[in-house]
């Protein structure tokens, strides 16, 4: 250390004085004479010198004192703290832990929170005794609107167990029907049916089809309606024999000139009957008959020709 180097040299240069005042005595001694004056020198310079170790010993033992281990240690050991608190991350370990600690409190209340809810869906769905009877009762309906043939949807049934709204649906599918009726009661005993969310629309000047495989309720224009009624015409038409022919039917709503069909397929009582009569309902209803006149022959009675019935001339 740089004190122990200057207090060396310090000490060095007292014993260089020593040494030099000792060679002096011996000088003076080898000269052959001492006298009282230079033996009272000799003394004083001896006190001085003394005086000059003793004060550079003093300051010696204060520089050793200043470096001694527990002046040293003090300082390391303030310097060590000083690091031990930098290196050591109790604060940062701290903080993340309450960090880790609040995202794993999130966490439960997430999972707390989901848990509750799925109880309580759960727990609705089970405690709610209007769900199975207005799921049967949309059961029911989808079978009584599902079709195949073009000319089936001339029946009515309820729109919801809520209002007395109808629509049209498959009228070849009587149990459908009754089963729908029935689910309709079942909501109503058991208390759950719910205002009605519209007026009921005027099924008068609409019609039943078949799109899709379902009855779908429509508003067909008076030509549309028309064309229907020649599709169902057609239809009613096919024979095997002249006695097939013998029920009587308008050749178009327009003019409602007599023309004959096969009377097991047009007849009254049949789909084909049923669904013509509810074209001449709509088209009645829309006005479409208002401007129309048409001059009819004669028809007394049909025939069966090519499969088809035809007035008989």
């Amino acid at each position: 250390m740089l004190p122990m180097r200057r207090n060396g040299q310090i000490a060095a240069a007292v014993v260089w004085m020593g040494l030099a005042a000792a060679c002096g005595e011996v000088g003076t001694l080898e000269s052959g004479g001492v006298t009282a004056a230079d033996a009272a020198a000799d003394s004083a310079a001896l006190a001085s010198d003394g005086k000059v170790a003793d004060a550079a010993d003093a300051s010696l033992q204060a520089d050793v004192a200043a470096d001694a281990p527990g002046a040293t240690d003090a300082a390391t050991a303030g310097t060590d703290a000083l690091v031990e608190d930098l290196a050591t991350p109790d604060a940062t370990e701290a903080d993340s832990a309450s960090t880790d600690a609040a995202a794993a409190d999130v966490s439960a209340t997430d999972a707390a929170t989901a848990d509750a809810t799925t109880v309580d869906t759960i727990d609705a769905g089970q405690a709610d005794p209007c769900l199975a009877p207005r799921a049967a009762f949309d059961a029911a309906r989808t079978k009584a609107l599902a079709c195949a043939s073009p000319f089936a949807c001339y029946g009515k049934a309820l729109a919801s167990p809520d209002c007395t709204c109808q629509t049209y649906a498959n009228g070849t599918n009587e149990p459908a029907l009754t089963a729908l009726s029935v689910a309709a009661g079942d909501v109503k005993k058991a208390k759950c049916t719910k205002a009605c969310a519209a007026d009921c629309a005027n099924l008068s000047a609409t019609i039943g089809q078949c799109i899709a495989g379902s009855c779908e309720t429509t508003s067909p224009s008076c030509a549309e309606l028309d064309a229907l009624f020649q599709q169902a015409l057609e239809a009613g038409t096919v024979c095997q024999a002249d006695a097939d022919c013998t029920f009587k039917a308008s050749n178009t709503l327009a003019c409602g000139c007599a023309a004959f069909v096969n009377t097991s397929k047009m007849g009254p009582g049949t789909p084909l009957f049923s669904f013509a009569t509810m074209l001449v309902g709509a088209y009645k209803a829309k006005g479409c008959t208002a401007e129309v006149s048409c001059e009819c022959p004669p028809a007394e009675k049909g025939k069966c020709v090519s499969g088809k019935c035809v007035v008989a001339q």
